[in-house]
């Protein structure tokens, strides 16, 4: 009984690119491209892309609770920087929206007194 042989992918594929990191090798430019394409095939679009400051505080207040302060950012397609930006910015002006929610701090659920 012989084992099947299986046809190496040439480079330019996602395939070979896992092929040279298995390897330790560094991988080529054109494997380079093409794990980038697959990856970003497999990472899922953001659910909208939002414009002003105030469109993510109104998410932000709608979902206060529900959603973590540090995962927020990717749920409105902006990134970390941006969203830290945003919301503190606002908080420093005094915006009602601009408040965490007690699941967003240090400690909690709090701690029982033993």
């Amino acid at each position: 009984m012989t084992a099947a042989v299986r046809e190496l992918l040439p480079c330019g594929t996602d395939a070979a690119y896992q092929r040279h990191v298995r390897a330790g090798d560094l991988a080529c430019d054109p494997c380079l491209d093409a794990h980038r394409v697959a990856v970003g095939a497999r990472r899922p679009p953001p659910t909208r892309i939002y414009r002003s400051r105030d469109e993510i505080l109104e998410e932000w207040d709608r979902h206060r609770g529900l959603v973590r302060f540090v995962d927020f950012h990717t749920r409105v397609g902006i990134t970390a920087a941006a969203w830290r930006r945003a919301f503190y910015r606002a908080q420093a002006e005094g915006d009602r929206r601009a408040r965490k929610a007690a699941t967003d701090h240090p400690g909690f659920p709090a701690r029982r007194a033993a």
